[in-house]
């Protein structure tokens, strides 16, 4: 829990408009933290003398261009990045405090206990010229100057992996470097400058307010990150941001012959007792019907025979329900069979066992609601037992038992403009059949489409505990990795990578999301493209 404290949360603004991200944000804070808050509208603040610069009115043009051009003929929703003006809004309105320049100076130059947010227009890389007070936090984009103001054109340009957004804390003019205070990282769309942005803003809220509740705490201590000076060249956007969106209309042609479809592979031979041997190139495919998809493997030995869970899904559906079958040791398989269906789409169908009773906590976001089954016959018949969470967007939910406690990780959306690949939360409850789960104080405990997502059980492999997470940074299912846990309590979370596995384009391999093992069966689904005739 955050400590008392005397200290201000100060919005520094230039403008009463203001970016509909920055107003989520004021109000997300207003609502969950017990702080001073308030809007400071520095209403004579100048713009950067670069600013006045040909190349820097070019880049804006161009910039503002495609934002038209994405809203207006590719109908993306830019609700986030629109303005709206703070005295429309009666809960923002009583907050604002309008001063100038020399007066904020002088007067918070002496208050050092404050904590204020840059959501002006002046860049982080003039902040230490403009503002002559401390603890100044600012949004930013990247690893470069460019980011400063044109968000998102160079990964889009450059075709990065990610969409890096971090809080700094100050920046080093001479020596190019910035102190990080928390940083949060989101898959870039291949094309769309306006989507990448506004599914990497929709975070913020939660970014801040975990760096404030660490600052008030002194959990962290910021890290400085050099920053580069290269920008790209227009030309080079010009050409290349053209070039994207011919690729996607090319991929959506060829969606027309083709189709993206999850299939299993297996290994069934000697148990995979060190993750480092883990070696895809050894598993066999299970191709399903080409009218359906199988995903999401979960497996429990009895008496010598696998059963196998999976979420199965015809694609004319588009619902999801839960299926089962079995591998004798032999690898000889049954025809799988619906045991799970409700009026909402389920997957994950996570199956554990615990005080002699078989549980699973399949994925019931479409509900929102995070359910667990229990088994009254073994394998077909299950029943609802109860609704751990409620009113939540929960996605690949998993129960982890450890030092007399349920643990419990869901990658959760907070609000309608995330992605669900990106934070994961972390609770814990001394009872499983609880209504009241505990939040961790990190939460959410990663924020990083790369390594979030859980994708299978937790293990332990040398008495440490091992989690499966999905890398989902170039499109969903990009790859796998192990995580090995360093800090797993009430107040830490900490993991580092061990392995990480890309799929294989010797087998026609587009995605990996889901691996479990147990004796000598280890199992994982994939998707592979396939002719739809």
């Amino acid at each position: 829990m955050m400590k008392n404290n005397t200290s201000n949360i100060n919005f520094l603004i230039s403008d009463t408009c203001i970016e509909n991200w920055k107003i989520h944000t004021i109000k997300r804070l207003l609502k969950n933290l017990n702080m001073n808050i308030k809007i400071v509208y520095v209403h004579d603040l100048k713009k950067e003398s670069n600013q006045r610069a040909r190349y820097f009115k070019t880049f804006s043009l161009f910039y503002t261009f495609i934002g038209f051009l994405e809203s207006k003929c590719f109908k993306l929703n830019m609700e986030l990045l629109n303005c709206s003006c703070i005295f429309d809004d009666k809960e923002l309105e009583v907050l604002v405090n309008k001063n100038t320049i020399d007066n904020l100076n002088s007067l918070l130059n002496v208050k050092s206990d404050d904590i204020n947010i840059n959501f002006t227009k002046v860049p982080f890389s003039q902040i230490n010229q403009t503002f002559k007070f401390k603890n100044i936090w600012s949004i930013v984009t990247g690893d470069s100057l460019f980011n400063g103001t044109f968000y998102g054109l160079e990964e889009v340009i450059n075709q990065s992996d990610v969409f890096k957004i971090s809080i700094v804390q100050d920046y080093q003019k001479k020596s190019k470097k910035k102190s990080v205070i928390l940083s949060s990282f989101s898959r870039i769309d291949k094309a769309y400058i306006s989507k990448t942005i506004s599914v990497g803003y929709a975070k913020i809220p939660n970014l801040l307010e975990k760096a404030i509740k660490n600052h008030l705490n002194h959990i962290t201590q910021a890290q400085n990150e050099y920053l580069n000076k290269k920008q790209p060249s227009l030309f080079s956007c010009f050409i290349k941001l053209p070039l994207l969106y011919v690729k996607k209309l090319f991929l959506w042609l060829s969606n027309i012959l083709f189709f993206d479809q999850w299939i299993l592979m297996f290994y069934l031979k000697d148990p995979i007792d060190n993750i480092s041997d883990f070696d895809l190139e050894s598993f066999k495919k299970l191709l399903p019907p080409k009218d359906r998809i199988w995903a999401d493997p979960f497996v429990i030995k009895r008496n010598g025979i696998y059963h196998v869970f999976i979420e199965e899904l015809i694609i004319k559906e588009g619902k999801g329900f839960i299926s089962h079958f079995t591998i004798n040791k032999d690898g000889v398989l049954t025809k799988p069979e619906k045991i799970i269906e409700e009026d909402f789409h389920m997957s994950y169908p996570f199956v554990f066992e615990k005080n002699g009773s078989l549980y699973m906590l399949p994925e019931t976001n479409k509900n929102s609601s995070i359910s667990l089954y229990k088994c009254i016959e073994f394998p077909l018949k299950w029943k609802h037992e109860i609704n751990l969470m409620e009113k939540i967007d929960a996605n690949d939910s998993s129960i982890f038992f450890k030092e007399d406690k349920y643990w419990l990780l869901t990658n959760l959306r907070t609000n309608d403009f995330m992605s669900c690949d990106d934070e994961l939360h972390l609770f814990y409850s001394d009872t499983l059949l609880s209504k009241t789960w505990n939040p961790h104080p990190q939460n959410p405990v990663i924020s990083d489409v790369r390594n979030s997502r859980s994708a299978g059980k937790l293990f332990y492999e040398n008495n440490s505990i091992i989690r499966p997470t999905q890398n989902c940074s170039k499109h969903y299912g990009y790859g796998l990795n192990f995580q090995k846990n360093i800090n797993f309590n009430t107040t830490k979370f900490d993991e580092v990578n061990i392995k990480s596995i890309i799929p294989l384009k010797a087998k026609k391999i587009k995605s990996l999301h889901t691996y479990n093992k147990t004796g000598e069966l280890s199992i994982i689904d994939a998707q592979q493209r396939r002719l739809k005739f």
